[in-house]
């Protein structure tokens, strides 16, 4: 590994830019005059790591199936409640039920717009709660068995495609027009639901009493097709009625009247997407087979684990201090052959990977202390990683003890399950959550089509992280 002694004037420049909160492994205080620094370069390896499932708690559903020539076959289907409004009311002179449409509206889908899909609507026959306790609710593979019967006829079926051609061009060039999926379902649906606000109106009082008492939800399925796969934004359910009003000819309520209603899924009602990939297993073994590259892809799918030098550093710096350790990540252009590219993902988050699942399950917000967030940058084909420092800096608080115990000691800790990825971090490509100014206050695991294929790191190809840091002065007597 290189050396290189940086010149004074340019040291307190460097030192002070690299990073605003400099961590130090020693507990001594620099000498603000003269403190020699040096920039050190270590090996860093990566390899891909399969990611079956993924907490995904979103607003957006995703339907659909797509089989890539690299990643294989993927489908989309998703579970969804419906949000009852506060003391939901039919007209009180509500003489049928004439229709009861689900309408899913989508700003973007991807794949072959033009490709036949059909989708199954099944009632759910159990309700499903969330009180916070049970986070499998809202990973990609949960287990939805229990919750409709799939041996009963579905409430409908619905051939469509992603683009429809009965839309006019000047009605889709209009600002408000969102391309949408419309479903009808069987008349005695909305019939059964009108007859349970006569049975009882206190059932539509709000969403809990409406789902444990008239609707528990929808499983959406995809039935047939390959080519396309929605992102959904909302679900409406809406019912068509007709009803009585006053004639002011005659001052008596007998003219018939049509009007409607409409419910919609929410934020506040569970959604939960399922992912399947069936031929990840294969791509992740002939990437680790390979010293070329590491992969990142979505929904539900690959990440880079990357495995730090973290023993080794600690070694050589304990009584430094780390001014600033940076590392990039270079991206492949896409060489696929399918006719649709994966989106790059715009943002990877780098976490410890034994926080992998805890970060999303409790909502946390990296932080760049052990968590950090890169942008994809175009020009030059990277994802850059900056003051982590910080993160090393906590590692090394956290195994000092250990270390100090003596070799054996050490060597016990290393060798206990809960340690085995202590120095590992993995980068997880992410959706950033803005606010009104734009910055980015949180992130979820992104569920869009999206990949990347990384540069790797091997031990005869490592990548490089560069260390900046700098160590006091010792005076001779």
């Amino acid at each position: 590994m290189k050396l290189k002694y940086l010149g004074m004037a340019f040291i307190a420049a460097m030192l002070y830019s690299c990073d605003d909160q400099t961590s130090g492994i020693g507990q001594f205080i620099p000498d603000q005059d003269n403190i020699p620094a040096f920039i050190q370069n270590y090996d860093v390896k990566t390899k891909s790591v399969l990611q079956d499932a993924v907490y995904a708690r979103s607003s957006t559903a995703y339907l659909g199936k797509y089989t890539d020539p690299q990643f294989g076959e993927l489908s989309a289907d998703f579970l969804s409640q419906i949000n009852c409004t506060s003391n939901f009311e039919f007209p009180e002179t509500t003489q049928r039920v004439i229709s009861t449409e689900l309408t899913f509206a989508y700003e973007r889908s991807f794949g072959d717009s033009l490709a036949p899909m059909r989708m199954a609507i099944y009632p759910l026959t159990k309700a499903i709660y969330d009180y916070g306790d049970n986070k499998d609710l809202y990973y990609t593979n949960f287990d939805l068995n229990q919750y409709y019967d799939s041996t009963q006829e579905p409430l409908a079926e619905k051939v469509y495609t992603a683009y429809d051609p009965s839309v006019s061009d000047s009605l889709r060039a209009t600002s408000n027009y969102t391309p949408s999926v419309t479903v009808k379902l069987k008349n005695e649906f909305g019939t059964a639901i009108w007859e349970k606000f006569k049975e009882n109106p206190g059932y539509f009082k709000d969403s809990k009493s409406f789902i444990d008492n008239v609707l528990k939800g929808f499983y959406v399925q995809t039935k047939h097709g390959d080519g396309s796969i929605l992102y959904i934004d909302a679900i409406n359910l809406k019912f068509t009625v007709e009803y009585l009003v006053e004639r002011p000819s005659t001052n008596k309520v007998d003219s018939v009247v049509t009007g409607s209603a409409t419910l919609a899924a929410s934020k506040e009602v569970f959604i939960s997407t399922r992912i399947k990939n069936s031929s990840l297993a294969e791509v992740v073994e002939k990437a680790n087979q390979s010293e070329k590259s590491s992969f990142i892809k979505t929904p539900a799918g690959i990440y880079t684990e990357v495995e730090l030098p973290l023993e080794q550093m600690y070694d050589e710096h304990e009584t430094d201090t780390l001014n600033s350790i940076s590392i990039s990540f270079t991206r492949f252009n896409d060489s696929s052959s399918s006719p649709y590219k994966f989106s790059i993902p715009t943002h990877l988050l780098m976490i410890r990977k034994s926080a992998l699942d805890t970060f999303f399950e409790e909502n946390e917000t990296y932080d760049n202390k052990t968590s950090f967030l890169a942008t994809y940058e175009q020009t030059s084909n990277t994802y850059s990683f900056t003051k982590m420092n910080r993160l090393v800096s906590h590692i090394f608080s956290e195994i000092r003890a250990e270390k100090e115990k003596g070799e054996e000691a050490w060597k016990a800790w290393l060798n206990k399950e809960e340690n085995k990825d202590w120095n590992k971090v993995v980068l997880i490509p992410v959706k950033g959550i803005e606010d009104a100014n734009e910055n980015i206050i949180a992130v979820e695991n992104s569920l869009e089509m999206s990949s990347s294929e990384l540069k790797r790191g091997t031990d005869s190809r490592p990548i490089n992280m560069q260390l900046i840091y700098s160590r006091p002065k010792v005076e001779n007597n």
